[in-house]
């Protein structure tokens, strides 16, 4: 198990480091874990935003094969319907 920054070694002797090298490195990981975060939150909402968007699009496309069907439906129904007789004027 990896220990946490407050489990580390912090004195010259047990790291090799100074204390302000040591500082800066937990500051670097600190700030390398708050840019994961909001990465993962941007991340996050470009999932929701497509997620609505494929749904948006998923709806269209069952309202355009509903209307497909129709139309086939109107064109069999025109095609052998039998001849309206001619007004004569």
């Amino acid at each position: 198990m990896k220990p946490s920054t407050d489990e580390t070694a912090s004195s010259d002797e047990e790291t090799g480091l100074t204390p302000t090298e040591f500082r800066k490195i937990v500051e670097a990981r600190s700030a390398q874990r708050a840019s994961k975060k909001r990465y993962m939150k941007e991340l996050e909402a470009k999932i929701a935003a497509l997620k609505a968007s494929q749904k948006e699009t998923e709806e269209e496309k069952k309202k355009l094969q509903q209307d497909l069907a129709k139309a086939y439906t109107e064109n069999a129904n025109l095609r052998f319907a039998p001849p309206s007789p001619k007004s004569e004027c």
